[in-house]
């Protein structure tokens, strides 16, 4: 993990809600999105987004607990834990959602958008909305843990760092967490 902290945001703003109802009813998921074929329930998770990593966790992580819970915010219920050298790990439950399909609906908006291998079974993609988000040491993993529910992992470590491969191991864990209940 590297240095200095900037600021963005790892969660795309949500598309307005301009569907008809009949369209809205329409099974999950849509856009491409792929299934996730064994979902869980993260209500527990949403409504405590700091049990998503547990000590343990934190400790191979080299993150500081506890961390400070953000359960209402418009981007949705989060997470978000420091490191040592200004390192910041949001973990972020994705609001209003159709899990993964929102995020395919405006894949066009990301500077980057690479569906990845599973996450302990879960589709995740790699996706950073700014071109510049990595280069200033930015990167978020967005995971969809039922058809409904998806999370971000958003690393933010400062230039000449590695956070696509840090917000990918943070994202291993919360998964992880999530599927065995805690």
């Amino acid at each position: 993990m590297a240095i200095v902290a900037a600021a963005c945001s790892g969660t795309p703003e949500q598309p307005p809600n301009t569907a008809s109802p009949a369209r809205n009813m329409q099974s999950l998921p849509q856009h491409g999105a792929p299934k996730v074929e064994s979902p869980v329930d993260v209500s527990k998770f949403k409504a405590a987004p700091c049990t998503t990593l547990t000590i343990s966790q934190l400790h191979i992580l080299q993150l500081n607990p506890p961390g400070k819970s953000r359960p209402n915010t418009p981007s949705g219920s989060k997470c978000v834990w420091k490191g040592p050298h200004g390192i910041s790990i949001d973990v972020n439950f994705i609001p209003n959602s159709k899990g993964l399909s929102d995020l395919y609906s405006i894949r066009n908006r990301f500077s980057r958008f690479e569906p990845q291998p599973p996450i302990n079974g879960f589709p995740t993609i790699l996706g950073n909305l700014d071109s510049s988000q990595e280069k200033q040491g930015g990167c978020s993993y967005q995971t969809g843990m039922n058809d409904h529910d998806a999370i971000s992992v958003l690393a933010v470590e400062g230039p000449d760092s590695r956070p696509c491969r840090d917000a990918k191991n943070v994202t291993k864990g919360v998964t992880k967490t999530i599927k065995y209940g805690g």
